[in-house]
């Protein structure tokens, strides 16, 4: 016998990450591999289901083998998955059509039919749900199938989401959890069940939808069929997990309420941990469940932020991927350099990240990106560190609507209002010192880096796991354990006056452009 650990696998959009962590949060291998998103038409992408199954089973084969870690020491399988999938599958779990994943906003004209029969705040005070009504959101997905592919919706067996049909591979029934099933749009928030009159009032029937648990529950061992394809025993429990935000939640180490953490992936968040749902409309923030259930986080997304860096890198970055080849090392490596080489505020120029719209604090699915006051002057280093400079002025401006709803929250005017004082940062972006010092005198606020901030969702879903087979006797002290910072990056006040100045500019843009942007893409969706 080795040593025990949690199989953990992240299902995300451009492919599944699996990896064994040990009870003490030791990452023993990780296994990668990716699958497509496909886009048949201006504002569609789907994903291929049996694809996340493929990926799970391979990549669970090659990290056992790659480990060399005996299966009776897996003493727990658990995933977390991106959310907000709409994906029909019959009785025996096999996908109907491809998955309408969380990038799908094909659904506009469903949208506008869902809003004007539930309108948000009445979702919100009469049934007791989050209100999910733009075109990227679950219902207005299954709206478009009913309306345009009709056979699948009256065939289709359960409703399911990315995670609740890998769980249907694992253990061969159906379960959501709670983050994933609020998402859906159709869950009290308080009571934790489905809504039956919403159910009803959207055409469907509770029999359609998955069983929903805690994240820390175990639905059931593996069949058998799945334990000869993944290679482990039928013996082994499956704890349902989380969606991908929640886990993140758990992984971030910021699970005590007040605490807030940074996600720096191809998209992001920044999300504080609260006690109890709130919402604001009219910026898309809004409390989800956390991994940790009776927790919420009060997220507020960003649609692209690692992904401009990337964009730059591709299109732009020639030379500097020919300059890394020399060196020997990571092109991101070198355009870093050269963005530290220029001052802050990059010369005056500033990017909007918003190149696939945007969820937070600005809900507009037409905003796209751009350079503002670009002239000659400018050079790819400058451009570059502005890109770096907009995700974090566009981070600073969801943070300040956070900060608002909190400072709501507390109705005793001799009550001190909570302050977000630091953000653990995780996910790939945390890996540049550069990008960490900026999101550092850009917010105004400590940034806390992971030690192991790509595997943040790993350490959630373990934690999770550890918490469910009751091998921590709760979250803070497995937190406590598992979790560890890198760094402290504080701000530079000397730089104040010029990121306030930058970011104040940065905030009245899109009011200017808002027009600009409905003329040029509308009946556009990327």
């Amino acid at each position: 016998m080795g040593e025990q650990c949690i199989l953990t696998h992240d299902v995300g959009t451009s492919g599944n990450k699996a990896a064994l962590v040990s009870t003490s949060g030791k990452i023993l291998g990780v296994a990668e591999k990716n699958y497509d998103v496909n886009y048949p038409k201006p504002g569609w992408a789907e994903q291929d289901p049996k694809q996340y199954w493929i990926a799970v089973v391979e990549t669970t084969r090659e990290l056992l083998k790659k480990t060399k870690a005996d299966p009776q020491d897996v003493i727990g399988i658990s995933l977390d998955a991106q959310m907000m999938s709409a994906i029909p599958v019959d009785k025996d779990g096999n996908a109907l059509r491809p998955a309408m994943i969380w990038l799908d906003s094909r659904s506009e004209k469903q949208s506008d039919e869902f809003e004007a029969k539930f309108d948000p705040i009445s979702q919100l005070l009469d049934f007791g749900n989050l209100p999910m009504t733009t075109a990227k959101d679950v219902i207005p997905k299954i709206w478009w199938i009913r309306d345009n592919e009709p056979k699948i919706f009256q065939k289709a067996y359960k409703w399911c989401d990315v995670k609740d049909y890998v769980i249907r591979q694992l253990v061969g029934d159906f379960y959501t959890d709670w983050s994933t099933a609020l998402l859906f749009g159709l869950f009290h928030i308080q009571n934790h069940v489905w809504v039956d009159e919403l159910i009803q009032g959207v055409g469907l029937s509770r029999d359609k939808l998955c069983e929903v648990v805690k994240t820390t529950d175990i639905v059931g061992t593996l069949t058998k069929e799945a334990a000869q394809q993944l290679g482990l025993t039928t013996e082994t429990p499956v704890i349902c997990g989380a969606g991908d935000a929640p886990a993140t939640h758990v992984g971030s180490g910021a699970i005590r309420t007040n605490e807030g953490h940074l996600y720096l992936g191809t998209s992001g968040w920044v999300s504080v941990t609260v006690d109890n749902f709130t919402a604001d409309p009219d910026t898309g923030i809004a409390a989800i469940y956390s991994g940790v259930p009776g927790k919420f986080m009060l997220i507020g997304e960003m649609e692209s932020v690692a992904a401009p860096f990337k964009w730059f890198k591709d299109n732009l970055g020639g030379l500097e991927c020919l300059m890394a080849m020399e060196k020997g090392c990571d092109p991101y490596d070198v355009i870093n350099e050269e963005a530290a080489s220029v001052g802050p505020g990059a010369k005056k120029l500033i990017f909007l990240p918003w190149m696939l719209g945007e969820r937070a604090p600005i809900q507009d699915t037409m905003v796209r990106g751009g350079f503002i006051n670009l002239s000659f002057h400018h050079g790819r280093p400058e451009i570059a560190r502005a890109i770096l400079e907009g995700v974090a002025y566009h981070i600073r401006w969801i943070t300040k609507n956070i900060q608002k709803i909190l400072d709501r929250g507390v109705l005793d005017p001799n009550q001190p209002k909570p302050q977000i004082q630091s953000l653990n940062a995780c996910g790939g972006g945390a890996v540049s010192p550069l990008w960490m010092q900026i999101f550092a005198d850009v917010l105004n606020k400590r940034i806390r880096p992971l030690k192991e901030p790509r595997h943040v969702a790993a350490l959630g879903i373990a934690i999770i796991s550890m918490v469910g087979l009751e091998i921590y006797p709760d979250f803070e002290t497995a937190v406590d354990k598992v979790i560890k910072i890198e760094k402290d990056y504080y701000p530079n006040e000397n730089l104040k006056p010029i990121y306030d100045e930058m970011y104040n500019v940065f905030e009245g843009i899109y009011p200017k452009l808002k027009e600009v942007y409905q003329t040029l893409n509308r009946g556009e969706t990327h």
